[in-house]
């Protein structure tokens, strides 16, 4: 029953938890971490999100992780945020570039840390939703396969154990490439796995 209660919580954390808020507070950008992303201005009339429609990958880097993915609820397929996923010095990093119901001047005012080896300079709590490194320090452990990471929800600062595994699209049910999003509770283990379907910079991008 408690890891039910757990799994519970980790759903509601990673699946349907990204209903931001923005805070009222003014920030300055600051000196971040190696790979801060600018928020991409997309444009509105951007298609809506299909997982079922096959794309072209983009990205760039030598690994297949690398690229635009989008984080969905897992039963109804709706686009919930928009990840950019990068390699710098042989650490995995992930920034979000758009998410449901957020803005580009949404601020993470619950991100509190402290967070293990966390990379961001300054005040955790004045940090924008979109840019800072809030998937970070995931070693690679062959093509497609990443662990030993952290990935935070910046909407209510719980910060999990991640390791990341790419998967190719079988051309039926999975019509686009995807990666596993592993996240567990850190020093339990005890967590869920999410598909994370590729997207189009767009796409990642154009997220409301």
């Amino acid at each position: 029953m408690y890891a039910k209660k757990i799994a519970a919580v980790l759903v509601m954390v990673l699946c349907a938890g990204f209903a931001y808020t923005a805070s009222p507070e003014p920030y300055d950008y600051y000196e971040s971490a190696p790979g801060y992303a600018e928020p991409f201005d997309s444009d509105d009339d951007a298609p809506a999100f299909d997982r079922n429609i096959p794309i072209d990958r983009e990205y760039e880097g030598s690994d297949p992780v690398e690229g635009y993915w989008i984080a969905t609820n897992q039963r109804t397929g709706e686009a919930l945020c928009g990840w950019h996923m990068f390699v710098k010095d042989g650490i995995l990093y992930g920034v979000i570039l758009s998410a449901k119901d957020a803005t580009n001047k949404s601020i993470a005012f619950r991100a509190r840390g402290p967070y293990p080896d966390f990379p961001e300079k300054g005040k955790l709590d004045k940090k924008p939703m979109f840019g800072p490194t809030w998937i970070y320090g995931l070693k690679n452990a062959g093509t497609g396969r990443w662990k030993k990471g952290y990935i935070i929800n910046p909407d209510d600062g719980n910060c999990f154990r991640c390791k990341i595994t790419f998967c190719k699209a079988d051309g039926k049910r999975y019509k686009r490439d995807y990666i596993k999003m592993r996240g567990s509770l850190r020093g339990i283990g005890i967590g869920i796995t999410q598909l994370w379907p590729a997207a189009t910079k767009a796409e990642a991008s154009s997220i409301r």
